[in-house]
């Protein structure tokens, strides 16, 4: 068993025990964002207004190396909302069944009721629970009627169709989470939800809408918010910024919310700081994070509410193990426990805010509830430096383990793309095993969002990288004799990850 693992198993057994008082517990409201990276926000060195998440930094902590374990929508939720690697995902038993291949990690990371969430742990000790926004974890296929082609969304015929097909999904939701309550649904990305084209617009304000009325009905309880973005995610969010703040998933509303400053608004201020309009959403974003954060100043609850802001996995390296994918801004703020002004340098992940949660809120958990991130109260008390020597990223085809100074990641494939595969063809076949096509305009296509350009080792199936000299990830060290001894090492740290998992990747 990973040492590392083992540790935080006997810390989530000994954190099952006593209660704490309800007065002690502290509310938790944690905003999860989609496609967003250290470039997006002020605080990181981005060119944006984002004044309210930048004071989570000037009042609490700022975590420099922060990973998402699966750098792509639906495991990122899943090792957020479970506090586990994607490869521990009870459906894959399904989905791959056979279990001498490799697990395929992308959009299939499902949640279906059979596994416990950090939700359920929530519930047992009395807080209140909510999931508002994207969850993108659910076969959402399965409970929506066809809207037929064309067919006019404001007509009451096809409201009624699209606010049924929203409604069931929010009971599946519900039920394969564990949250009390599901609403302002986005199941999954705008462009798979079938909808007309025009109703693939974000509404941040909505979202924001049905958190503040959350804290409301709430307030005289310990609470749990799951409050989760689409922006900066795609179709335009400035489109989207452009268009009727009344439309939803679940159609048009009758009155657009009222909770945040105007579109109008958000667009003048941007303007005003002498920044580009494609900057704007961010702002609109933020202006989101002031509301809440505002919300829970007036009702005294600042205090003692932990405020998480994150970030799914960035945009440009997204569906890979790369830095530029997988670490991701992150900042929590707790007046009356975290000190204000603090950056924390140790590896840190999404599967630690679990554990973290465990301690801090009197959490008991089913027996049956594995976890593989740590406690990170240690670090933002300041008692430690770090809570681990290495940690496990997956995504695709790929593996990888990461420590202070190196990252190794193996690209290992099943063996029906084993047998395609050539030394003359191997630099045609993407992380996904997918073969490169030809576009007449971009030329070879072969790894989204362009990848290959920045991390041309993408192709290989072992890369080594330096990180303190080389932290694009540009030139992988595999190859060198004299980088031999690192790399075994690393496969070793690996493989201590990867014999834990259902199905078996490569040697390892």
């Amino acid at each position: 068993m990973n040492l590392l693992r083992f540790a935080s198993l006997i810390f989530a057994s000994v954190f099952a025990g006593p209660l704490m008082l309800s007065s002690e517990r502290p509310n938790v409201v944690l905003i999860h964002v989609d496609d967003l990276g250290p470039e997006h926000l002020a605080c990181y060195g981005g060119d944006v207004l984002t004044p309210n998440i930048d004071s989570l930094a000037e009042f609490g902590a700022k975590l420099t190396r922060y990973y998402t374990p699966s750098a792509v929508c639906s495991p990122s939720r899943y090792n957020l909302l479970t506090g586990r690697y994607a490869s521990r995902c009870v459906d894959f038993a399904k989905q791959f069944p056979d279990k001498s291949e490799p697990a395929f990690i992308r959009w299939n990371a499902f949640l279906e009721g059979s596994e416990e969430t950090v939700a359920h742990s929530f519930n047992r000790v009395g807080y209140a629970t909510a999931l508002i926004g994207k969850h993108h974890n659910t076969r959402n296929e399965r409970f929506q009627e066809k809207l037929p082609t064309g067919a006019d969304p404001r007509s009451p015929e096809e409201a009624k169709r699209m606010l049924g097909n929203y409604e069931r999904v929010v009971e599946e939701v519900k039920r394969g989470t564990g949250f009390q309550e599901v609403s302002r649904l986005y199941v999954n990305n705008l462009h798979t939800l079938d909808l007309d084209e025009e109703l693939h617009q974000h509404n941040p304000e909505w979202i924001t809408e049905g958190g503040l009325d959350f804290i409301e009905r709430h307030k005289a309880e310990p609470f749990f918010l799951y409050l989760a973005h689409t922006v900066p995610h795609g179709p335009s969010p400035l489109a989207s910024l452009k268009s009727s703040p009344k439309i939803t998933p679940s159609g048009f509303l009758d009155e657009a919310p009222q909770v945040q400053p105007s579109r109008q608004d958000v667009l003048r201020r941007v303007d005003e700081a002498g920044l580009p309009e494609s900057a704007a959403p961010l702002t609109w974003l933020d202006d989101s994070v002031g509301a809440v954060l505002d919300k829970l100043k007036a009702e005294d609850l600042e205090e003692n509410t932990i405020v998480i802001f994150i970030s799914d996995h960035c945009g440009k390296g997204k569906l890979t193990c790369y830095d530029d994918g997988t670490r991701t801004p992150a900042l929590i703020r707790w007046p009356s426990r975290i000190r204000a002004g603090i950056e924390i340098d140790a590896i840190t992940s999404s599967i630690d805010w679990v554990p973290t949660f465990m301690e801090v809120c009197g959490l008991r958990r089913d027996d049956s509830y594995l976890v593989d991130g740590a406690n990170l109260m240690p670090l933002f008390d300041g008692e430690e430096e770090s809570v681990r020597l290495s940690l496990f990223l997956e995504i695709a085809y790929t593996k990888a383990v990461v420590t202070e100074d190196w990252k190794y990641i193996a690209t290992r494939f099943p063996t029906r793309i084993q047998k395609e595969i050539t030394p003359e063809n191997r630099h045609l076949y993407n992380h996904e095993g997918e073969k490169a096509t030809w576009d007449a305009i971009a030329g070879m296509v072969s790894v989204r969002y362009g990848t290959d350009k920045r991390h041309p080792g993408l192709f290989d199936d072992d890369q080594l990288y330096y990180l303190p000299d080389d932290p694009g990830e540009g030139q992988n060290l595999a190859s060198q004799p004299e980088k031999a001894g690192t790399l075994k090492k690393m496969k070793r740290i690996l493989n201590s990850y990867t014999q834990e998992f259902q199905n078996r990747f490569g040697e390892f």
